[in-house]
Order: C-alpha cells, then structure tokens, then sequence
C-alpha cells in the first residue's frame, strides 16, 4: 500500500506528536508498506531523504524554532504542502493518507480526498481538540465548521487515549477512537547502573509551556530541597516559561539541586532515562506522553497527574503514582516515600516496564491504522466508550 503521512513536525522539529509519526511511519515501510512523509523544513535539513525506508519531503515554511510553531507557521506550511502535494500524490501513487493534528493539517487530507479521492484517516494530538487547552477555546469555536467537515469526511478520527477521545466526541460528536501510542521498547530500556545513595535523581521532561502545570512543578521541587538534601531535579525542555524557571531558581537559591536543560536528541534522552531514578509529570492536560512511556520502559519510577492520557497508562501503586494536578501536598507525600525507598523504587519501576513491553508496542498501533484502511464500514458515531 502506498501511504501518505502528514504532519507539520517531524523529528528533529517538534515533540509528542513527531515523535510518533515517525514511531507509525518506520514501522509501516518496516512491514513492507510505501511510505511518504510530507512536513516542514527547519535549518539546513534537506528538502528530501530517505530515513528507515521512510522518503521524506519537506517544504520551506515560515518555522523559526525547532520545538515550536506559530499559527502564521503552521499556515505557511498548510499552503507550502498544498502545493508539493500535486507533485508527490501522482509521483507516488498515494492510496492511503494519514493527517496529524485536525488543525492545522486537517485540510490537507480533505483536499485529498475531493481532489484525489484518497480517503484519510485524522490522527488527534492533544491542542486540536476542544476542551484540551483552556486558551485555545476561542480559536477552537472560531474553526468549530471546518474541523467538524474535516472528521466526516474522514474515515475515521484517532485519539490516542480516551480522555482524548471523549472530549473530542462531546466538542463535535463524531466517531472518535483509540489507537494508544506505542514505545520503542527495545530502544529505551533500563541500565544496569548501581543505585546511588548520594543523590537520588527526579526527571522531568517536555515542552516547557503553562499546561505542563510547570508552576507546580517548581512549587514542588522547592519543598523536596528543603526536606532532603539528596533531592535533584533535572528539567529537559524548551518554551515559553524557559525565562520564568530561571528566574524562579535564582530567586529561591535552587540552583545546585534544580538543572534546567536544553532540549536532547533521542540517544542522549535514552541516556538520561537511565541515569535517573524517578520521572515526574504534573501536566494539567495529556494525550498519551510518550515521555511517560519511555520513562516506564526505561524501569523508572513515575509520579504523574491524574488526567486523561497519564491514568490511561498508570495504575496507582502499581506501575506507578498519580495525584490530583492541583495537590501539592499529595505530589510531596509520594515524592518523599519514593526518595526514602529504593526498593520501592526499584520494584514500581519493574512493574512498569513490564506494562510497556506488554501493553503499548509501536507494532500494536501500526496495526490498528492498517485495519482502519482495511474495514469496509467506517467506526459508528457512539461515544468511545462504546466502541
């Protein structure tokens, strides 16, 4: 089969979302698919490869920043692909396409389909969807006709966890289902390093924006300093609140237990997995974190918010924590048992690798996208719970 994915970012730019797509277009060339990958240019990479079986096309937009785009970006983009498509459907003899993110991507695949008639199938991230980002509610309501054209006429939306799912469904009340990101568990595994008694290492990592709860992060990080001074936290990440962590970190004399980084390449991320000991993931909102999942497959520890996308793949107690996203002292309490017990870290992180491996395979949802081109009848409209 011929498949086209589309996606404004793709690794090196952007996070979550990039990261996989190029998991899902790896894994369809691996299983003998011909796949395209149409996205945005950054720097000097070239216009055109081929990486792991995947061609690669990227058009120059208006993107500044590695790890982040504008709307007047996004929109250079939209128009920038409208037009290589022309090139690249009949080239290629595209059959089949896949569209990340409704907005702004969405109406590439629509296109496609009235031009073309390649039906497509919109993969949902997170702030395309109504009710994920508070701020974006305007903009959402403002687009409401076009994305809703955009989902019917698709084959099917996919959300990546039901939290993502449902509030889909309740904005525009189409067919909305899950298929779970996956994780290269054969890539992030544990290390064999020795625990440290010196210092224990608390990790966090992602885009560095207010709906990463980043205020309670630091609130956080604050009072384990003052209770125990083997406490590190290292935070990997760049965005907007860069300025603020600083500033917070220099105002309350944290510099020598709290480590603000750059953003990593995907072997030097594997590497700091394994050198620490517990992740942490206070986010208001989720879709499903892939760094969640790598930190898990990596045999750490996780302590995360109790929303949608993180209680998809933890079990409290289990193979992990959860507290409420607005809980302080919960997000304390369970930081302080895990410091205190390196067995209990040892054994939680054990659990959740096993969950990994088990439950959430990039293999698994490469599958589940085949099977949506392969089905005769498009997934009703009932709620996702139903599905």
């Amino acid at each position: 089969m011929n498949i086209l994915l589309i996606n404004y970012e793709y690794p090196p730019l952007g996070a979550g979302a990039a990261t996989q797509n190029a998991y899902l277009a790896r894994e369809l060339a691996k299983n003998g698919h011909h796949v395209v990958q149409l996205t945005a240019s950054y720097g000097k990479l070239d216009n055109f490869s081929i990486e792991n079986g995947v061609q690669i096309y990227r058009v120059k937009s208006r993107r500044e920043k590695l790890n982040q785009s504008n709307m007047l970006e996004m929109l250079s983009f939209v128009w920038l692909a409208l037009c290589k498509l022309k090139y690249i459907v009949p080239k290629h003899k595209i059959e089949k396409a896949i569209v990340f993110f409704s907005i702004p991507c969405g109406p590439l695949g629509l296109w496609l389909k009235l031009r073309y008639k390649i039906p497509y199938v919109v993969s949902l991230r997170g702030g395309d969807v109504p009710g994920y980002d508070v701020n974006l509610n305007g903009f959402h309501l403002l687009l409401a006709p076009i994305r809703r054209m955009i989902l019917r006429q698709a084959i099917a939306a996919v959300a990546n966890s039901k939290g993502l799912a449902q509030l889909s469904y309740t904005a525009d009340s189409i067919k909305t289902i899950v298929i779970n990101n996956g994780v290269e568990t054969e890539y992030f595994y544990p290390s064999t390093r020795k625990i440290s008694n010196e210092h224990v290492q608390f990790l966090f990592v992602g885009r560095l924006h207010p709906i990463k709860n980043i205020r309670l992060l630091l609130d956080w990080a604050k009072v384990m300093c003052h209770s125990d001074e083997k406490f590190r936290l290292n935070i990997y990440g760049q965005g907007p609140e860069e300025d603020k962590i600083n500033q917070y970190i220099s105002e309350n004399g944290l510099s020598g237990s709290i480590y603000l980084n750059a953003w990593l390449n995907k072997e030097e991320l594997r590497q700091v997995y394994q050198q620490s000991d517990v992740f942490v993931n206070p986010s208001f909102n989720e879709g499903m974190p892939n760094t969640v999942m790598e930190a898990m497959a990596c045999a750490l520890s996780v302590i995360a918010s109790d929303v949608a996308g993180n209680r998809d793949i933890i079990e409290h107690s289990q193979n992990g924590y959860l507290f409420k996203s607005d809980s302080l002292p919960a997000f304390v309490s369970i930081s302080q048992q895990l410091m205190a017990d390196a067995k209990l870290r040892a054994l939680t992180g054990s659990t959740a690798r096993i969950s990994a491996v088990h439950h959430y395979s990039v293999k698994a949802m490469a599958m589940a996208y085949l099977e949506l081109f392969a089905s005769k009848n498009k997934p009703s409209d009932l709620p996702p719970e139903i599905q």
